[in-house]
């Protein structure tokens, strides 16, 4: 019978659960544990994200499209990626970046411009995109003769509800 004297080579109770520690950190799990503490303690902010978009979205925002200018005064969506590889996302950028252009050139703020100076603007865009819908239309008609910029804005009701309101930035069947 041993002695209560002698070491034995039975591991504490702290041991054990050092060991079961250990384990635990090496399992892939772990590391999803702590990058989800870390997630949650760092959230939506810079620089951990980029995106401003998920950290205080406004009320309203616009998307703009390009449409064919029906002599009857309508107006239909044109697939522009297909016609001239540019996605709608990309025209909007496109004319943000040229009015800010603008305004930096003429020392002006955007909301102080005329329509007049948008459908200038808009009228470059379209004129943009006539090459690059040639270069791809292998034989097919490239883009109607008359066309126009639509910029819509989206706005959030209190009520609940989303309102679209268009607005012609240019339209090729009117004179600048």
């Amino acid at each position: 019978m041993p002695d209560d004297s002698t070491p034995t080579n039975a591991p504490s109770g702290f041991q054990r659960c050092l060991g079961s520690l250990r384990a635990f950190c090496r399992h892939p799990f772990f590391a999803m544990f702590v990058l989800i503490g870390v997630s949650l303690a760092v959230k939506e902010n810079y620089p951990f994200s980029h995106f401003p978009m998920y950290g205080n979205p406004g009320p309203s925002t616009t998307y703009l499209y390009i449409a064919e200018a029906r002599e009857d005064g309508s107006h239909e969506p044109l697939p522009v990626r297909e016609l001239a590889g540019i996605t709608a996302p990309k025209v909007k950028k496109i004319f943000g970046s040229r009015v800010d252009a603008y305004c930096k050139e003429n020392s002006r703020k955007e909301d102080t411009l005329s329509d007049r100076e948008l459908a200038s603007i808009g009228q470059d865009i379209l004129d943009y995109l006539r090459p690059l819908a040639v270069k791809r239309s292998k034989g097919r008609e490239p883009m109607p003769d008359k066309m126009a910029l639509i910029q819509v804005r989206i706005e959030y009701s209190e009520g609940g509800g989303f309102s679209e309101t268009p607005r012609t930035i240019t339209d090729e069947r009117k004179p600048l």
